[in-house]
């Protein structure tokens, strides 16, 4: 379960207190997940050469090319990188538009000998996206967090943390991570309609707009196929959505 507000305050302080590791190596070239542990390496803990030891996966509801991973790297040297990320193609008209994810790495703290039971050590929450579609969704990185299995010292003696927890020995050694891994986007529906000749003008119309505001070959043949249809009886609505995927890593 998790602990009270001013447990998990306490333990903040702990965390920024553990032994720094050593230098992080330089990622390999072209090893997306290597970079992405590397930029996330706040204490500088050693990586290097990987193993890949638990990965789930989830793919979107309304993209179904679109696929949510959440995998744990382990390196030579013990460090550990929990990885989330998305990766497929957006087809058919669909748009992916944002991304956000919300992890967090739970333990169990003993100080002085004394299990405080577990509790949230690390948390990280990230986002991107906007109004212009997101036009590349190849391995592309929500959240990464790097650490130790086990983190260990002494309590510093301060107002920050309980009385007596001051100057003890303690450790933190990881149980879980949990996540949610959030996507949103547009998917395109198809609607009929009767062709009339006002609705005709009103697709020509439409269509002498869009060209004249074009700023690609993508957006203008896109302009030509929405006209088209709109000559046979069909409108394209794009509808937004939201998707999470909550799950967890153990240990």
């Amino acid at each position: 379960m998790r602990s009270s507000l001013a447990s998990i305050a306490a333990l903040a302080t702990l965390a920024a207190l553990a032994p720094m590791g050593q230098a992080a190596h330089a990622a390999a070239p072209g090893d997306w997940r290597t970079a992405a542990c590397a930029a996330d390496n706040h204490d500088d803990l050693a990586l290097g050469a990987y193993t890949v030891t638990q990965a789930k996966s989830h793919r979107v509801r309304q993209i179904r090319s679109l696929t949510l991973t959440a995998e744990r790297l382990v390196f030579a040297s013990g460090t550990r990188c929990d990885l989330l990320s998305v990766d497929g193609r957006v087809r058919g008209g669909h748009e992916l538009t944002g991304h956000g994810s919300d992890m967090a790495l739970m333990g169990e703290l003993v100080v002085g000998g004394v299990s405080q039971g577990e509790m949230e050590g690390h948390s990280s929450q990230t986002g991107a996206g906007g109004t212009e579609p997101i036009r590349h969704a190849r391995h592309r990185v929500l959240d990464a967090m790097v650490f130790r299995d086990v983190e260990s010292g002494t309590v510093p003696d301060s107002a920050a943390v309980p009385e007596a927890w001051r100057n003890q020995p303690y450790t933190f050694t990881h149980t879980r991570t949990t996540f949610t891994a959030t996507v949103t986007g547009r998917v395109a529906r198809r609607k009929t309609f009767t062709v009339t000749p006002a609705t005709t003008a009103a697709a020509d119309r439409r269509l002498a707009a869009a060209l004249a505001v074009a700023d690609s070959t993508a957006e203008r043949r896109a302009a030509r196929k929405v006209h088209r249809l709109a000559l046979r009886g069909v409108r394209v609505v794009m509808r937004k959505f939201r998707h999470d995927w909550s799950d967890e890593l153990p240990r």
